[in-house]
């Protein structure tokens, strides 16, 4: 298991079973995990879920994962406060903006 500290200095776990998930259902993904920390601790962007209030997308923008795109890390804040997924997106989902950068 491994720890991070987000944003609002919350302290969120990355578990082997998620780990395991990202890295067969999100393979491009895999090269940029150490990246995960930054991502959570300096978005440019947090927004809500829609379907989840407890569920919070952080965005980050990199000109360098396939030529400009956002890896976004989606973290459940409950007890146990677990990243669920990582993806790389050029679309930012709907849902209640809780913070942007600037």
């Amino acid at each position: 298991m491994l720890e991070f500290v987000d944003f609002f200095g919350r302290r969120v776990f990355l578990v082997e079973e998620r780990e395991k998930h990202i890295v067969e259902e999100h393979a491009e993904v895999v090269q940029y995990l150490v990246r995960l920390s930054e991502v959570i601790k300096s978005p440019d962007l947090i927004k809500g879920s829609v379907y989840d209030k407890q569920i919070f997308l952080f965005y980050k923008f990199y000109e360098d994962i396939f030529a400009g795109k956002y890896l976004v890390v989606v973290v459940k804040y409950n007890e146990k406060n677990l990243i669920l997924t990582c993806y790389i997106t050029d679309k930012i989902k709907g849902g209640r903006i809780r913070w942007r950068k600037g």
